[in-house]
């Protein structure tokens, strides 16, 4: 951000600012470098432009609006896994227990489409947790709870305040939005499983999708996948009319594995 220290948008620790204004005036910014025709700026929405304090205060409203220093972080410090975190897994889970109430119940039945990433999948051949034994727990719709994926993050979370995630044996690219996105593809298939339990008439159904490497701002508009094609397998999930996919991950409107 490039305000002044006199300036009213000025969003450093000395003056402390309200979180709306906080993301009004991130938001506004990367409009006026889009308008503009320029690349998004990292430093937009970069954590040493904004008050840490302030975010650590007002974490409820910060749930579901990530900062980002850049598009492939080479380290994960402390808030910024947090704000990870909380963004893509705590913010999605609040939304759709938020928006669940509000849902007119239908004979086709009701959908939800959540945004994840092949990042997050269990076996990937680069890019998985180590432990054997707990990616055995996430996959096993039995074994799977809300506590079990909460706990897997707060492990995360713990190692990475305390400086020794790197050998916690988490996935080694793009680590906490890996985690973040592995959390989502878990809360997807418990959801799932839930949702099955409602009576005839009141189902929702919940799948999730990797829109792919798509460019936009946050990408540093490095992506190959222009945003209508990364957003078609989402409004496909939305449309689709077979009550029996639910609980399954998508990209390019094919199933791929957790």
């Amino acid at each position: 951000m490039k305000s002044s220290p006199n300036s009213p948008t000025n969003l450093t620790v000395g003056k402390q600012r309200s979180p709306s204004k906080v993301l009004v005036h991130c938001c506004q910014q990367v409009k006026v470098n889009i308008d503009n025709k320029r690349k998004a700026r990292a430093e937009d929405l970069s954590l040493k432009n904004v008050n840490t304090l302030m975010i650590e205060e007002n974490k409820e409203c910060f749930s579901g609006f990530g900062f980002f220093d850049s598009p492939h972080p080479s380290a994960v410090p402390m808030p910024r896994a947090e704000i990870v975190i909380n963004t893509n897994y705590i913010g999605t889970k609040n939304m759709v227990k938020a928006a669940i109430p509000f849902m007119r119940p239908s004979s086709e039945g009701v959908r939800i489409v959540l945004v994840s990433s092949r990042l997050g999948r269990l076996n990937g051949r680069r890019n998985r947790i180590a432990n054997v034994a707990l990616r055995q727990q996430l996959e096993d719709t039995e074994s799977l709870s809300k506590d079990l994926i909460d706990s897997t993050m707060n492990k995360f979370l713990i190692q990475t305040k305390d400086g020794n995630w790197v050998n916690g044996g988490w996935p080694q690219n793009n680590t906490d939005y890996s985690l973040s996105k592995l959390a989502v593809n878990a809360y997807t298939r418990l959801t799932a499983k839930i949702l099955a339990e409602r009576p005839e008439g009141q189902r929702i159904y919940i799948n999730c999708c990797c829109p792919g490497w798509v460019k936009t701002a946050m990408t540093g508009w490095a992506g190959l996948t222009p945003p209508e094609e990364g957003a078609d397998t989402a409004v496909w999930l939305a449309l689709i009319r077979d009550q029996s996919i639910s609980g399954k991950f998508f990209a390019e409107r094919r199933e791929i594995n957790f």
